[in-house]
Formats: structure tokens, sequence, C-alpha cells
């Protein structure tokens, strides 16, 4: 059963939609435990004062933010809950709409965390399927910013399957810049030397227009690792262990390494290939 996360509305100008939000996707690994291998007792944490040489209960505790570090000596500013409650954003009870956009606008890398969104009364069903309706017709998604838990978010909102689907939005700073990236990756490379010439262009294009499909079915995925993980564990608790000794993977014995064009050419299925030879650009 779904359980509430936050109820509040989306205000659409003078329109306000009571809607309340669920959890849209939710994690299934398993958690592992830190054993003493010796007795196989479960290995506590403990919050050690290395000056006092003792453990440190939480009622003793106090948070801090590092300010610099001094002569090897790190100094803090102190922060207490008084003082941290006044800090933190006004909860709100409304998403207030900012702005809609197309949704290839918005780069996929500031996505973060999914919601689902439904309406939390009767009365709220006509005006929230009106906005579902209208954000898919337009095939838009709209912007808007809410405080839940203490924090500020940026959202976006999209017709999704007849609910909306609400996603919470990296800020500037969260985001790695790319150009940091590029810099690292170019550091000992000419850009001019990494461009493709035109026959490797033509079978890359030609073999992801082979294995282009017709629609996205995510089931046909499958976490191997997890389902062998679940299965050991299945077997432990009755007492069916299988050992089978793991293969070791042979090396290869390949010690050349073929062109780009090449590796293309070799993964498209023999069948497909085009008998004439593509001309190979002069050099």
């Amino acid at each position: 059963m779904a359980r509430t996360i936050w109820k509040g509305s989306i205000s659409l100008g003078l329109v306000n939609i009571p809607i309340q939000l669920f959890t849209a996707v939710r994690a299934h690994a398993i958690g592992f435990r830190l054993l003493h291998e010796k007795c196989q007792t479960p290995i506590r944490n403990k919050r050690w004062c290395d000056t006092c040489n003792r453990e440190v209960a939480w009622d003793e505790t106090i948070k801090a933010l590092p300010l610099n570090n001094t002569n090897g000596k790190e100094t803090y500013f102190l922060i207490t809950p008084e003082a941290l409650k006044k800090l933190r954003p006004e909860k709100t009870d409304t998403i207030n709409l900012v702005e809609f956009l197309e949704r290839k606008d918005i780069p996929t890398v500031y996505y973060d965390q999914h919601y689902y969104a439904g309406p939390s009364n009767k009365a709220s069903e006509k005006a929230f399927s009106l906005f579902v309706a209208a954000l898919h017709k337009t095939n838009k998604v709209a912007i808007g910013r809410f405080v839940m838990r203490d924090k500020e978010y940026v959202v976006s909102i999209e017709a999704y399957q007849g609910i909306l689907l609400i996603t919470t939005l990296n800020y500037t700073y969260e985001v790695v810049s790319i150009n940091s990236i590029q810099e690292l990756a170019y550091e000992h490379h000419h850009v001019e030397t990494m461009k493709a010439s035109a026959p490797e262009m033509e079978v890359a294009q030609k073999l992801i227009s082979l294995q282009t499909g017709k629609k996205f079915d995510i089931s046909k995925f499958k976490d191997t690792f997890m389902e062998k993980l679940k299965e050991k564990i299945k077997e432990e608790a009755h007492g069916h262990v299988a050992k089978k000794r793991i293969p070791k993977e042979k090396k290869s014995a390949e010690t050349h390494h073929p062109s780009l064009l090449k590796l293309l050419e070799a993964s498209i299925p023999k069948s497909t290939k085009r008998t004439k030879t593509i001309k190979r650009s002069k050099r």
C-alpha cells in the first residue's frame, strides 16, 4: 500500500489543486551487516572523542561547520538547533508554479527524485484531471517550487499515465560542470584528431539503426547480481548451499588493436551487411 509523504496543493493561477505525493521509486538493495570475522558479532560504530579518549553520548554533541585550518588546527562555526531552525525555510503546503517548458528543454542531468501525485480528495478530482489533460495536450512540463522536510525544492511536473509525475531538480551548484571533464579528456589530445571519418560515421549510424527498438521496455533488463544474491540467501535459509566453483575468466590471446571502423563493421550482423565495400577515404 502506497504511503502519502506530503499533502498540499498546486497553485495554478487562481485555481488551487489539492494533491498528495507518493514515492515513485523504491530501492530494493540488500543491506549487508558488518560482522567480526572471529565470532560473527555485529560491529557497532561509536561516537569517539580522541581528545577525551572516550565514547560520547548524543546529548553531548553539537553541530558545527568547518571554517579554516590554521597551523594544523581546524576551527569551527558552532550552530545551535535554535539558530539552525531560524535559517531553515518555512514549510509550505503549496507548490507555486513559475513557468511552463518543453520537456526537451530540461537537461536530464538536473533530474533527481521522482514522486507520483494524485488528487487528495474527491472534490479536487476534476481540477486535477483538467491539469493533467492540459499538460498532456500541450506537451508541456510545469516548473514549480515548494518546501518539503526543511528543504526548498525546484520541481518539474508532467502528465504521466493519467496522473502527475513530480521530479525534484538539482540546483546548479549540485551538478558537476562538464567543462572540467572536457578539459581532462582533451588534456593530451587535440580535438581535431578525435573527429570520425565519413565511413566510420556511416557504419556507426547503420549499427544504431539496426539496434533501434520500437518501444522502451525496462522489464527485459534484469539485475543479475541482485537475483543471484537473493537466490543465495534463499539457499542459505533452507540449508541447501550450492557450492559451485566459479571458472576463471580466460584471458584473450588477442593483443592487436583493430581500428574503430573495423570494430563497427564487425558489430553489424553478416546478413545485413552490404555486398559492396564502403570506399575508404584516402589519407
